[in-house]
């Protein structure tokens, strides 16, 4: 993830900070300029430090401190671009739910950050029936009922998530589990919506034939492994994950970038603490 800087002091700022450590203004992330600017108060707006002329107002979520994007004042969505695709949350009244919900938003909102700058196309379910959309899922406080296993995974635009995988222990069993290298919410994201665009642009594109004659077909079949469902697509693993990697590296080279040329940041005086995601 790239590094930003407070237009009123030169702070740095980190893509998650909702105020400058160093001046006090509150920041907020604006999608269209790919920038976290810092704001002042204007007749019940905010007003962009980093932009002329318009007015802007929080994303509805930012009440639940889980969203630091905005909307311009004059939009009639009251959720941003990203929080907008929410299909189902998690039940509120369960404080752990909160917490798991506010890192699984950090995590979605890096996810948002690539797919705008890669400019790939991002319907809702209101203006497409098979739009993206999320559903963050729990399972009842008490583990009682005879609700059926969370499975994350996508189908038809729609990504489930396992709100548990937020809790750092119960995603460290879960890797063990399944033998993975590593595992984390962002990951989770990244493989999601690769299936999702590939739906969405490979599959009906007239390109595919020219990807099958190179990469083999793709067979629909699943197989069970240790008791579990995993996708066995032939060829398919190779691929899911090869598109997870190139998110992995675009976020990687951001890094540097921020530093320009000379690799260095000796003005910038950093206080607070770094996110992780």
């Amino acid at each position: 993830m790239k590094l930003f800087e407070c237009q009123n002091c030169g702070q740095l700022l980190y893509f998650e900070n909702t105020k400058c450590e160093s001046c006090g203004l509150r920041l907020g992330y604006l999608p269209k300029q790919e920038v976290v600017t810092a704001l002042e108060e204007a007749d019940g707006f905010w007003r962009a430090l980093a932009t002329e002329g318009e007015r802007y107002r929080f994303c509805a979520n930012a009440g639940h401190d889980v969203c630091n994007w905005l909307v311009t004042a004059e939009d009639a969505e009251i959720f941003c671009a990203a929080c907008r695709h929410n299909h189902t949350i998690p039940d509120l009244t369960n404080p752990e739910n909160l917490v798991h919900w506010r890192r699984i938003e950090y995590a979605k909102r890096r996810l948002f950050y690539t797919l705008l700058r890669l400019r790939l196309p991002l319907a809702t379910r209101s203006e497409d029936p098979n739009g993206l959309a999320f559903d963050f899922l729990s399972r009842a406080p008490d583990g009682k009922g005879d609700q059926a296993p969370i499975m994350t995974g996508h189908a038809g635009g729609l990504i489930t998530l396992n709100v548990a995988e937020a809790d750092a222990p119960e995603r460290e069993r879960q890797r063990k589990w399944m033998g993975e290298p590593y595992r984390t919410l962002l990951g989770h994201f990244r493989h999601e919506i690769a299936h999702y665009y590939w739906d969405r642009l490979v599959r009906v594109s007239p390109a595919i034939e020219e990807f099958r004659r190179l990469f083999g077909p793709v067979l629909d079949r699943t197989r069970v492994s240790r008791g579990r469902s995993r996708c066995a697509l032939k060829r398919w693993p190779s691929r899911t994950p090869a598109y997870g990697d190139r998110r992995r590296r675009t976020g990687l080279s951001a890094v540097p970038r921020s530093f320009g040329p000379s690799g260095r940041e000796d003005r910038h005086r950093y206080r607070g603490d770094r996110p992780t995601v």
